[in-house]
């Protein structure tokens, strides 16, 4: 019985919330049209109609925000006419002339010497510091940028909706904030952003050479973070053979070596273009020439791996047209096979997950240490394992002072979460006369 009125309690709550995710969504949407219209933001692609498709929902990257840095900055057509010399070996080819400007410019830099780390995420505060820079503030003089919500909060660009407990960040607000900030004056002058961007648009309309052809954000943008709601019987990875389920973490020991297969409906994948990694140490990637890749774990811990590849399609052949038909050129006689980038995600646990010392959470595969967060826009339920010393426990207390939120220990000894409204809540958990707090966000 209990468990029937959780599930229609977490029901009604996501009813009462939809229509702010709407509203959200829809604000989302008007503020990347409003920036594709003044040539700031691009799409990934178009849909059946022709009309730009932005995926707004999903994480922006590091190539991402540095090429909005520019454009805000009304720098396009000189960083597109410019040569720059970049030190790093992992910018893509479309973004190099604004990674370029941005590092001749001293706006950015690397995540190593040789490396810029441009498919990595961009979390709030980094973006809002380059909001905040191409307004003419300078980080460490007018603002700290591990906070610059502080700012940008007080110059009216954003609302309290980012703070140190809540840096979730997509590219609908990366649309939403920018579009906010074209009407924000520059510091200390009179013209607002747009204003400054349109002046030294015109300023360089005559700089970029006529045999450039436009930049565009390419195929490989189209990231997707849930691969398992998005490609549903389109894409199949194999994991030493094993179907490997989206959405979970493959479990290996340590050290292991683990073959990666793929499948694009049904096609085998057979152009591995790179293979990025995050999180634990000691993994390492190796793409085979048989239409694989290796990767290698010797020390515990959670690892997601971002998969580049080329879709594999039919091959079509094009046949010579019919005696008096007029010759169609716009396709060669013979085998043509289209090239398309795509990434997919996946996760491998090696070994086990670390131990953390006192009071802490566990959700699935993911540590939660005192005074840390966790939390998943729209859910309302949440279930964690409460450990001390890394074992699970359950003659533990639990309070929360925000009346939204009800937190409870299960028979099982699991903690119970339910919110009915969305934002973040904080909560205590007591064992043994230690305090340890956590929050969690919906």
């Amino acid at each position: 019985m209990k468990k029937i009125l959780a599930l229609l309690l977490a029901a009604m709550m996501f009813l009462t919330l939809a229509p702010v995710s709407l509203a959200a969504e829809d604000e989302a949407a008007a503020a990347a049209q409003k920036l594709h219209a003044l040539g700031l933001f691009n799409g990934i692609g178009t849909d059946a109609d022709g009309n730009p498709t932005f995926a707004l929902d999903r994480t922006p990257t590091r190539h991402e925000a540095v090429t909005m840095l520019v454009r805000l900055l009304g720098k396009e057509e000189e960083a597109l006419a410019g040569k720059w010399e970049i030190p790093f070996t992992d910018v893509a080819e479309w973004a190099k002339p604004y990674v370029g400007y941005a590092y001749a410019k001293g706006l950015t830099n690397g995540i190593s010497p040789t490396a810029f780390g441009g498919e990595n995420i961009v979390s709030a505060a980094q973006y809002l510091t380059f909001v905040l820079r191409a307004l003419g503030y300078k980080s460490g003089v007018d603002f700290v940028w591990e906070r610059a919500w502080e700012l940008t909060d007080r110059l009216g660009i954003t609302d309290g909706e980012y703070n140190a407990e809540n840096d979730t960040f997509v590219r609908g607000d990366l649309a939403i904030i920018s579009a906010d900030a074209l009407e924000q004056p520059m510091k200390d002058e009179k013209i607002t952003l747009v204003e400054h961007i349109q002046a030294e648009k015109e300023k360089h309309k005559d700089d970029k050479p006529k045999e450039d052809k436009p930049q565009t954000e390419p195929p490989s943008a189209s990231i997707v973070s849930e691969p398992s709601f998005s490609y549903s019987g389109d894409v199949a990875v194999y994991v030493d053979g094993s179907s490997y389920t989206f959405g979970s973490a493959y479990e290996a020991g340590v050290p292991s070596s683990l073959r990666v297969t793929m499948t694009v409906k049904g096609l085998s994948v057979k152009e591995f273009t790179r293979v990025n990694i995050s999180g634990a140490n000691g993994c390492t990637a190796h793409i085979e020439k048989d239409g694989s890749f290796t990767v290698t774990g010797t020390e515990d811990g959670l690892v997601s791996l971002q998969i580049f590849y080329i879709v594999p399609t039919e091959q079509e052949e094009t046949k010579a047209p019919n005696p008096g038909d007029p010759p169609d050129t716009s396709k060669p006689f013979g085998v043509t096979t289209p090239r398309r980038e795509q990434r997919t995600d996946i996760k491998i646990l090696f070994g086990s997950l670390p131990k953390v010392p006192g009071i802490s959470l566990e959700r699935k595969y993911t540590i939660i240490p005192n005074g840390g967060a966790f939390g998943t826009w729209g859910q309302t339920v949440f279930v964690t394992t409460v450990l001390f010393d890394g074992t699970p426990i359950h003659d533990y207390t639990v309070t929360s002072s925000d009346p939204n939120t009800k937190v409870s220990v299960q028979a099982d000894g699991s903690l119970l979460i339910e919110k009915s409204a969305a934002g973040t809540a904080s909560f205590t958990v007591t064992y043994r006369g230690q305090t340890a707090s956590f929050s969690v966000t919906s």
